[in-house]
């Protein structure tokens, strides 16, 4: 299997745990190339599924999680080189409706910083990711991870990423079953009673403004 590296273009989301985009409040519902809805954290209704089912996903996506910032930490050693041909956590943890998404935005960005000359109007700030939320300070440990089932093949799961010396942020992802395996198919900066930022919406504002 490739090694996975975070691409100089894969490592930039947002700027700081406060967000570089414009508050957006309660979630709207939003579509996704797959069969999933979600209303976005704090509005998310649970489907009825068994205790066995819920024990079992909540393992899965827990351990999904733990694996994932795994990865992330070994990347942020300061002797990680990642090879040419790895696979970016995008690749590896996603949907193929995000990697869609986050790949015309991309395009779109590149253009307007060639446009422009600065990154004024760059959707992603420098240096920042959708995993670490703009935090720079590793290793990074996902504490009060919490899982919920919502069909066999849906899952909401929240936690507070804590980086080693600044202050954490609370991250969600909308998870889907993906050809077997659970992938994440948005992510949401969680804003306590205030809402959430939803990266698809905002993304697709984006492209929407810039294209």
């Amino acid at each position: 299997m490739k090694k996975l590296f975070i691409a100089a273009t894969a490592i930039i989301m947002i700027a700081s745990c406060n967000g570089a985009f414009q508050k957006q409040g309660p979630c709207e519902p939003y579509e996704t190339t797959d069969t999933m809805m979600l209303d976005g954290p704090g509005s998310v209704m649970p489907y009825k599924v068994g205790d066995e089912t819920r024990e079992r996903i909540t393992k899965e996506v827990t351990e999904m999680v733990k694996t994932i910032y795994e990865e992330v930490n070994h990347q942020w050693r300061p002797d990680y080189v990642a090879g040419t041909d790895d696979a970016t956590l995008e690749e590896v943890y996603c949907t193929e409706g995000w990697q869609r998404l986050y790949d015309k935005v991309m395009e779109v960005q590149s253009r307007q910083l060639e446009k422009d000359g600065n990154d004024e109007n760059a959707f992603f700030a420098e240096g920042a990711n959708c995993w670490t939320m703009g935090s720079y300070d590793a290793p990074f440990t996902p504490n009060d991870i919490e899982v919920t089932a919502l069909a066999e093949d849906s899952a909401f799961v929240s936690f507070y990423l804590m980086p080693a010396e600044s202050e954490g942020c609370k991250i969600g992802w909308a998870m889907i079953k993906d050809d077997g395996q659970w992938a994440i198919d948005n992510f949401f900066l969680i804003i306590e009673d205030e809402g959430a930022d939803d990266h698809r919406q905002l993304m697709k504002a984006y492209i929407e403004k810039y294209e």
